[in-house]
């Protein structure tokens, strides 16, 4: 398994791949769609057609690599899950020498010994 750790994101980049992958699809998608019809208000003007497709072409391939890279993010969030790496952080363990203080924030101190 210690390939498959190097081929896969850590935990908490898989959730952040994972969240830029679908922003970024959602953007160039919409971005695409509206330079390929022709809106207004792009901000973007084209002189000819061929330039227009070429360009929302690009804006197309471009969501189709950010989807490769949501596959991998999605995978590496499986993959840490069942390594356990993602889950909650495990329990602390009980302080010792104040179970009865009834505070579940103390602390532990070692024992002092008693002046001569």
């Amino acid at each position: 398994m210690a390939v498959l750790d190097r081929v896969f994101f850590g935990p908490f980049c898989s959730l952040f791949c994972t969240g830029m992958s679908v922003f970024g699809i959602l953007t160039l998608l919409t971005l695409g769609t509206l330079i390929k019809n022709e809106y207004a208000y792009t901000g973007v003007h084209f002189h000819d057609g061929e330039a227009r497709a070429t360009t929302a072409s690009g804006c197309f391939t471009a969501a189709a690599a950010y989807f490769g890279f949501l596959i991998w993010a999605v995978l590496s969030i499986f993959y840490n899950k069942r390594r356990k790496k993602l889950d909650d952080p495990p329990a602390q363990p009980a302080a010792r020498g104040l179970e009865g203080a009834g505070n579940s924030r103390s602390r532990s101190f070692p024992s002092l010994a008693p002046c001569p």
